[in-house]
Parts: structure tokens; sequence; C-alpha cells
């Protein structure tokens, strides 16, 4: 994407999806993609936060089994600028969040955490094909 809108008239793989586009269109389709990106993250951090790592009792509303120690959130990949930011050592990368990764704790000390397969099935069963639309206004 960001090759795209540096070179938004040289033949790419995105240039045949978004063909003829001006420049301020470009822009706003990155922008929106990023936002996208950040809300997903958002969404995802959400069910860590409040459900996955919420250590309800058994037969409650909110119960659900996580083995292990706590999930670490999802990195978000942009700041509140909307510009790429590196994840911290306490965040999961988005490419490896499906992997069950050892997260580093500091001074040595990692864990290995994974989510659950039902709700790693649901959340890579959403369909975002239709989530982004350009719309030049």
């Amino acid at each position: 994407m960001g090759e795209w809108v540096a070179n938004p008239h040289t033949k790419s793989a995105l240039s045949d999806v978004l063909p003829c586009v001006d420049q301020k269109t470009t822009n706003k389709t990155l922008i929106q993609s990023k936002q996208v990106v950040t809300n997903i993250a958002s969404v995802i951090n959400q069910f860590i936060y409040n459900t996955a790592n919420l250590n309800s009792t058994l037969g409650s509303l909110g119960y659900y089994n996580q083995s292990g120690p706590k999930m670490p959130p999802l990195c978000y990949p942009f700041d509140s600028q909307l510009q790429e930011r590196q994840c911290t050592d306490q965040e999961v990368s988005s490419a490896n969040a499906s992997m069950g990764i050892n997260v580093d704790l500091g001074r040595g000390r990692r864990r290995r955490s994974e989510i659950k397969s039902v709700f790693y099935d649901e959340g890579v069963g959403i369909d975002l094909g239709e989530c982004l639309e350009v719309n030049p206004r």
C-alpha cells in the first residue's frame, strides 16, 4: 500500500483493484485501511481484556477456559497519528498472533500464550472483504 501511495500511477497489483484514482483518494484509502486495522486490533484486545483474561468462574456467563498465562494484547501497528510504530515486548504482532508464541516478560522470563481454537476460528472466519470501500467525495 505504501509503495502504491508513493507511486500511484505505476502498474501494481493494487492499481488493478483501484485503477483510476487521484492522490486524494489514494491517501484517503490508506488512512481508512489503517483505521480498519486499528479498529480490528481494538476489538481483539477488548476480547482479550474482557473475556480471555477475565478469569470468570466456571458456569458464569463470561467464563472462558483460558489455559496457561494471560494472553498478551495484540499490537496496534499504528500510533494515534496513524504512523507506523514498533510493537512492545508485551504485545503480540498480528503476524504472530495465531502461533501461540512465547512472549518476553523481561528479565529473561518468557511465557507461552495462545488463543483457544474456537475463538481463533471465529476471528479468522470474519470476512473483511467488504469493510473498505473507496468512496471519493
